[in-house]
């Protein structure tokens, strides 16, 4: 404890006190390692669920837009669950969000074996599923990111982007293999238990915390209890984070435009996806 000139009162906790000891580079690459499986785990079958989406179309016999709405919502819900799964992470923890996370993956493709009807793959599939899949992102950059500084923690974020890469080139052929051999709700189940793994990858992730806490006058304190509020406030006046999401907004529909433009002009020409 010491006292400034001010009178007010800072506790100073030093690295040392409150890491005890540096983390093992063992522990720094087995995180890396899971973050990248991970990755690979979680991008990858989220954003390629269209592979069962001709499966949902014959089994239910829906229009094409509302069997769509299992993987847009599957995908809207990880975008969309960075907010409170980003609040998460700040008070419980990289290792406690992630193994909750985990369990949602898990519980929604599990509860996606019994479904009888769209709207109920929506809830399962699409909201638990998905943000469990934003809770597992989330907490896998964060867990990555508690241990690697400077340059290395940019090249161990690359890295495990680049897990997020290879999910999506090869999630696609496991899923279109294990449908082959067990339907489409086989494959769920399978995939499921095999999301339960992340469970056992975010085990490893001791979390690493590094602060100074202070005793300061109110009105620090009130700005303290609103971290929240306050990165919200500094997004929105950020110009860099505004031309963004601007360009975002433009640049997304334009590129869906041109696939449906792609794959209209393939089929007036008469390409069917039969003939693949």
């Amino acid at each position: 404890m010491e006292q400034t000139s001010s009178g007010k009162n800072f506790t100073i906790t030093s690295q040392e006190e409150v890491k005890g000891t540096e983390p093992p580079s063992f522990r720094r690459w087995l995180v890396l390692a899971t973050g990248f499986f991970v990755m690979f785990l979680a991008t990858g079958f989220a954003f390629n669920l269209a592979v069962l989406i001709p499966e949902l179309f014959s089994s239910y016999g829906k229009s094409k837009a509302e069997t769509a709405l299992v993987q847009s919502i599957t995908a809207g819900m990880l975008n969309i669950g960075g907010t409170p799964c980003g609040k998460s992470v700040s008070k419980y923890g990289a290792r406690v969000t992630g193994i909750a996370g985990s369990l949602l993956v898990t519980i929604g493709l599990v509860c996606s074996f019994f479904s009888t009807r769209i709207p109920h793959l929506v809830v399962t599939l699409g909201i638990i599923s998905g943000f469990g899949f934003s809770a597992v992102f989330v907490s896998s950059l964060t867990s990555v990111g508690e241990y690697f500084e400077d340059k290395s923690k940019l090249m161990a974020l690359a890295f495990i982007t680049f897990g997020s890469g290879c999910g999506g080139i090869l999630v696609p052929f496991i899923l279109d293999m294990l449908i082959n051999e067990y339907g489409w709700k086989g494959s769920l189940l399978l995939m499921g238990g095999l999301m339960t793994h992340m469970i056992c990858f975010f085990a490893v992730c001791k979390p690493i915390m590094i602060g100074i806490s202070t005793t300061q006058d109110s009105e620090n304190e009130t700005s303290s209890h609103r971290p929240f509020v306050n990165s919200l406030k500094s997004l929105v006046t950020n110009a860099v984070y505004i031309i963004h999401v601007i360009r975002v907004c433009f640049t997304i529909p334009a590129i869906n435009s041109s696939k449906i433009f792609i794959i209209d002009y393939l089929n007036t020409n008469g390409f069917k996806s039969t003939s693949c």
